[in-house]
């Protein structure tokens, strides 16, 4: 069985500079990921940003450039009827990634 890509569809930003919008590069109009694959997928994708500056590496730039993407998809995670659980692993999930970016 062949392994699809996601679907996902991903627009400029054209809004104002003074906005609360935290990723000004991109904004999501849909996804066919799930909320799970794509937190789970944003933490392992920052921590190897993450290391690979930590490093000193030549590709940490193109590294955090590309987290752009999945960060706009969080935009269109619907965590609506999930349980209590899944919003949390969800949540801790975005705060952990959060806290390596800002690292």
């Amino acid at each position: 069985m062949e392994a699809t890509s996601p679907r996902v569809e991903l627009l400029p930003f054209k809004g104002p500079k003074e906005t609360t919008v935290l990723n000004h590069r991109r904004f999501c109009n849909w996804t066919d990921r799930s909320a799970e694959t794509l937190s789970g997928q944003l933490v392992k994708d920052v921590y190897r940003a993450a290391v690979a500056v930590e490093k000193g590496s030549s590709k940490a730039y193109k590294l955090l450039e590309r987290l752009s993407e999945p960060l706009a998809e969080l935009q269109c995670c619907s965590l609506q009827g999930k349980n209590h659980e899944f919003r949390l692993a969800f949540w801790l999930n975005c705060l952990n990634a959060a806290t390596l970016l800002a690292a």
